[in-house]
């Protein structure tokens, strides 16, 4: 019984915080996708939904202060699409990396 490996609780903690991390998303003008495992990380992705998004800097501001993360070194990075990407600090074991969507100017 001593050599049974211990379960993985990443993927409990990581469901734990999605609601709190939906609810700001809504609160900025962004719909969130998610994708991986949530066996290391959560993947999460920002997508711009209404008019009036806020900027996806302003956006990981409002993340990080309203669910204590820090925002990780060499952030944020340029991706493929124009997307940005952010390592945000969950625990000193545990990290949501946030892609966001470029807002569209017409």
């Amino acid at each position: 019984m001593g050599d049974k490996p211990l379960p993985n609780l990443k993927p409990s903690m990581y469901a734990y915080r999605v609601h709190e991390l939906q609810s700001i998303l809504r609160s900025c003008g962004y719909a969130l996708a998610l994708h991986g495992s949530m066996q290391r990380d959560l993947d999460a992705v920002a997508v711009p939904w209404i008019e009036s998004a806020v900027p996806g800097e302003i956006l990981v501001e409002r993340i990080c202060e309203s669910m204590g993360l820090t925002v990780g070194p060499n952030c944020p990075t340029q991706m493929p699409h124009g997307r940005k990407s952010w390592t945000l600090m969950l625990t000193n074991t545990g990290f949501v990396d946030l892609s966001v969507m470029p807002i569209s100017v017409r």
